[in-house]
This record gives C-alpha cells, structure tokens and sequence, in this order.
C-alpha cells in the first residue's frame, strides 16, 4: 500500500486479512502524503502454520502525522508473523506506532516478533510507540520492542571525514535505516519504486 497524497488530505484506511492453514501474506506499507494519515491493519492467523510478514515506512515532515496501527492475532498454533516499522520524522513532524499481537490459548508454538523504530532528523519532531503483547498460551516464542532517536553523530563523522558532504551523508544514514524494511519487498519493481520516493523525500528535505 503506497499513501502519497496531497499536503493537505487526511487519509484514513483500514485493511482486514484472515490467513488459513499454510498461507503465506508479505505485506509492506508506505505513508509519506497527507496531514493526517492513518494505516490500520487487522490480521488473524486462522490455520496452523500460516506465516505473516507486515512492514511498514513512514516518512514525515512539516506537521504531519502518519499512524500506523496493527493488530496480529494467533488464533492457531505453528504460526510465524513479524512486523519491522521504520519512521523518519523531520520539522514539527510525528510518527504514530500501536501494535498488538494477541496470541490465543490453542496457539501453541507461536512465533511473534515486532519491533518499531524511528529516527528524529529535528528536535521537534515527535515519535510515540505502543507496542502490547497479550499471551494466553504457554509455549511460544514472542517479543517486541521500540526505539527513537537522533541520527547517529559518530556515523554522521565517519562520512563527513571521508569527504561526503553534510547533507548527502545524512540521506545516506536515513537509506540504512530504512533498509531492513525495505529488503523485506521480494517484488524488484516495488521496491524500486519505494526507494525512488525515499530518493525524492530526501530530495525535497535539502532543498526546501
């Protein structure tokens, strides 16, 4: 799902999926448009041995606000899902992240994992992060996690030592970042249409 719409929209979508036994689901979100944006997902993993990888990007500026909810629910055992959220947030920006993975009693032998990260480009960008896990079953192998922070000043150095210029060197701090999540697209057309709005998000930050 790619949200690029106008400054001034408000986006707000909901997306349900139900995964059977043995299905495979490799999802991957972008926001960068709108004032307002919100990206809710909803899946069940409703069939042994499903597996579910969800991840998502977000990219902010100005005073927008991109939301990214999520909510994984193992309804069945032998079930693998992931989730990698990336954020980068400039100006007065802020990144929204709420995600459950509800693990139901008869969903033995669940595997659930979940990490949100962002990175704050201004002092006053903002970044928030809910992350829950509700367990019922007692033979599963589940985590979650979340960080936010500035740009990594000693990385920052190492390129500005070796002659790369302060902002070319920050884009390229901003592309590692986001690379885990991007690795995650399997289809190459996709992916390099992601990059090529990253390439223009980026673009735009330098020049204004």
């Amino acid at each position: 799902k790619v949200q690029h719409e106008s400054a001034q929209s408000a986006h707000l979508a909901a997306t349900g999926l139900t995964l059977g036994e043995g299905s495979v689901f490799e999802g991957f979100q972008i926001s960068v448009g709108g004032q307002l944006a919100r990206l809710e997902t909803h899946i069940t993993l409703s069939g042994e041995n499903a597996d579910c990888t969800l991840s998502a990007i977000y990219l902010g500026r100005a005073k927008q606000h991109h939301d990214i909810t999520t909510n994984m629910s193992h309804a069945k055992g032998h079930c693998v899902s992931n989730q990698i959220i990336r954020g980068v947030l400039d100006d007065s920006a802020r990144g929204v992240f709420q995600g459950k993975v509800h693990v139901a009693p008869d969903a033995q032998k669940t595997d659930g994992q979940q990490m949100s990260r962002a990175l704050l480009l201004s002092r006053k960008a903002e970044a928030d992060a809910k992350p829950e896990l509700e367990i019922y079953a007692d033979d599963v192998v589940c985590s979650h996690g979340s960080t936010s922070g500035a740009i990594d000043e000693t990385g920052l150095f190492y390129l500005r030592s070796r002659g790369i210029p302060e902002g070319p060197a920050t884009d390229l701090m901003v592309i590692a970042f986001l690379a885990e999540a991007i690795a995650e697209i399997e289809d190459q057309e996709l992916a390099e249409d992601v990059s090529e709005r990253l390439q223009a998000w980026l673009s735009r930050r330098r020049n204004g």
